[in-house]
């Protein structure tokens, strides 16, 4: 998957802007219909394809008068191999048709009674944008979150505070005897442990450290093992065959299955890919975005 981010200024009142995008470069009075729009001084065109050429003009629109840039050449870049696999991805660098966050695969996610959940400017967050959230968000079931074979789960994230188990990214049921998959605090630690089925865990073994960004990622193999990862180093493994299958639970982000444990966290990307275990044993992080602008 490749992407293009425009980021443009406008000194003095505006009413909004409009995005062109071309395959060739264009006149402007050959331009057909934009492609977006934009109250704000950037765009994140989610379209393109790796290695295409697209000229993009844009349109700033004051009392029903349009102007225009000059033209900006763009080659889009290479993006994720495995991007037909990805059922949610987010840099949390926006909130979108009334998501809290820029999901591309067009989920919709919404704070929890209570929460406070921001996008937020952030410097050690790849792109710069990251969601600020202290009781919670959720999207809705979905079949994306089950898994009847390989997946990779991975998040880039940081804490502040949490409240015993408090909850980092799960889909999994309420009740006991639960179905599905839950990423949270083991207790009053700081050491995350992944929970699945109510039947299997595994620990991350390591305390982090509140206000430091980890990469946390998980994923299943061909042969059915279990690997959960800080910073691409394997910290635990071993074998789990059985479907996950949230059973019409949301997905969630900094509260476990219950609702109940909440972490105040800052997360600056999310990414959940089906059908596909990405690493398979230790990797080395590319300290880039999930998907590049």
């Amino acid at each position: 998957m490749a992407g293009v981010r425009l980021e443009f200024a406008q000194f003095g009142h505006f009413d909004y802007f409009n995005i062109y995008r071309n395959s060739v470069s264009t006149a402007i009075e050959n331009l057909e219909q934009p492609i977006g729009t934009s109250s704000t001084m950037y765009y994140e065109d989610f379209t393109t394809e790796p290695n295409n050429d697209y000229y993009y003009r844009i349109g700033v629109i004051r009392d029903s008068i349009e102007e225009f840039s000059e033209e900006i050449y763009i080659r889009a870049a290479v993006g994720d191999e495995y991007f037909s696999n990805v059922v949610m991805i987010s840099n949390m660098s926006s909130a979108v048709s009334g998501s809290l966050i820029n999901d591309i695969k067009g989920h919709v996610f919404t704070a929890l009674p209570g929460s406070t959940a921001t996008i937020i400017n952030d410097a050690d967050a790849y792109d710069g944008k990251a969601l600020s959230v202290n009781a919670g968000i959720q999207s809705a079931a979905s079949n994306d979150w089950k898994f009847d074979g390989k997946f990779t789960i991975e998040i880039r994230f940081k804490f502040s505070s949490h409240n015993n188990y408090g909850g980092i990214i799960c889909s999994a049921q309420a009740n006991a005897g639960w179905k599905g998959w839950n990423l949270l605090f083991n207790g009053s630690s700081n050491t995350p442990i992944l929970e699945i089925n109510a039947a299997f865990s595994l620990s991350l073994n390591k305390a982090l450290v509140p206000g430091l960004y980890y990469e946390i990622a998980i994923d299943r193999d061909e042969n059915n093992i279990v690997r959960i990862y800080l910073d691409g180093v394997v910290k635990a493994s071993g074998t789990y065959a059985a479907l996950i299958d949230s059973l019409s639970s949301p997905l969630l982000l900094g509260i476990e299955r219950e609702k109940n444990q909440k972490s105040a966290c800052v997360f600056d990307a999310v990414r959940i890919t089906k059908g596909i275990a990405r690493y398979g044993g230790a990797y080395t992080p590319t300290n880039k975005p999930y998907f590049e602008f």
